[in-house]
């Protein structure tokens, strides 16, 4: 037999399998110490917060920094268009050491050169650019979302003092930034201006600053200082000069009269009138009216908007308008009787100012008519040819 094709096969031959080379370790580790620094690098990343401006004039992202008390603490990532697109979502990082001023009522706002008859500020940022200034809320809770402000507070925030309303009537108004005056001292501003388009009046909102505010109570009197007042009397000519700075600027100025009792401290927010100037601010101001008008068949003549309109003795009103000619009557018509607009003010006839009282005085003046109640124009100053309107009842009218 033939052996050949009995041969055994070659045996394996087996030998042990080859370590990981030492160079995989490389990029192994490098790859566990990178993001090992992503995740610190992240984890030591203040909030990210979002401010609405109406404007990004000036601002720059990765460059516009936030800063309170001029110490840098965040700054601008990005910014965007809102869905209005009247405005802009400004995207900032705090630095995280600052994470805790987040809060609840923090204020915003842009500081640029801005100068006005309130003063020169800003022009530092003429070299340093525009940042974001940051006025952290005293408590309140965290939140990402702001509103920013269009200026700066006129009154920085957690300054002790009091916050009051001022409404004025009358062709006079104030400006943002207005001084207010305590016998000559500077002792608050206007901070903000509402206008009322129901009742056509003008609110201020006002800061009166400490220890000032204590002197604020419920018989305190305010009128517009236009830093000269001149005024005649029977004990002759006397002229007052106010601050200088209401001479060019004007302000409200306020004191409490002689003999009127002091009373408790007012509270919060609370509501004055302002006078037209010191010598009114004896006169009560009344919110609320119920307007007629007078039919004159004479002359109307020395009658002037303004005028009183007076009830055995006492003032119940004042004359509103005394030029309206209906449409299609002529004043040349002899029979043409000239319309006098007045109003009457229930708090004066002894009823409470306030609206309640308007449904109840009108019922009243209305039987009065009804009884015999006429108007009649009378002199109110021979020297002055000064005219008013007195109301009285008369018989058979």
């Amino acid at each position: 037999m033939n052996n050949a094709n009995n041969t055994d096969p070659p045996a394996a031959r087996i030998s042990p399998l080859k370590r990981v080379s030492a160079l995989w370790l490389i990029p192994i580790v490098t790859l566990v110490v990178g993001a090992w620094m992503v995740y610190d690098n992240w984890s030591q990343q203040g909030p990210l917060i979002t401010i609405e401006f109406s404007s990004a004039e000036g601002l720059e992202a990765g460059k516009t920094k936030i800063k309170t008390l001029d110490v840098e603490v965040g700054l601008v990532e990005q910014f965007t268009l809102n869905e209005n697109l009247d405005g802009v979502i400004v995207t900032a990082r705090i630095d995280i050491e600052f994470k805790q001023l987040v809060r609840e009522g923090s204020l915003f706002w842009v500081v640029q050169p801005n100068v006005s008859l309130s003063g020169v500020s800003g022009l530092g940022t003429i070299l340093t650019g525009q940042y974001i200034r940051f006025a952290p809320a005293e408590a309140g809770n965290a939140v990402s979302h702001f509103v920013g402000l269009d200026s700066p507070p006129l009154t920085p925030m957690n300054v002790p003092g009091l916050h009051l309303t001022l409404v004025t009537r009358g062709d006079f108004y104030f400006s943002k930034g207005d001084l207010i005056h305590y016998q000559g001292i500077e002792v608050g501003k206007v901070e903000e201006i509402n206008f009322n388009f129901d009742e056509r009046r003008i609110y201020y909102e006002v800061f009166i600053e400490a220890p000032y505010h204590e002197l604020i109570n419920g018989e305190t009197r305010f009128w517009k200082a236009s830093g000269i007042r001149a005024e005649l009397s029977g004990t002759g000519f006397e002229v007052d000069v106010g601050p200088i700075d209401s001479l060019v600027r004007g302000g409200i100025s306020f004191t409490v009269p002689e003999g009127q009792f002091s009373s408790e401290p007012v509270a919060e927010n609370t509501l004055f009138y302002v006078y037209p100037d010191r010598s009114a601010i004896f006169e009560k101001q009344y919110l609320y009216s119920i307007q007629y008008w007078v039919m004159v068949q004479g002359n109307v003549g020395g009658l002037h908007v303004g005028a009183p309109v007076n009830h055995r003795g006492l003032q119940v009103g004042k004359v509103l308008r005394t030029d309206y000619i209906p449409e299609g009557r002529n004043l040349l018509d002899k029979s043409m009787d000239i319309p006098v607009l007045i109003e009457i003010n229930p708090g004066r006839l002894g009823l409470p100012d306030s609206e309640e009282s308007l449904e109840r005085a009108t019922a009243d003046i209305n039987s009065w008519i009804a009884q015999g109640l006429v108007a009649t124009i009378k002199t109110q100053n021979f020297l002055l040819g000064s005219r008013m309107i007195d109301l009285d009842y008369e018989e058979n009218s």
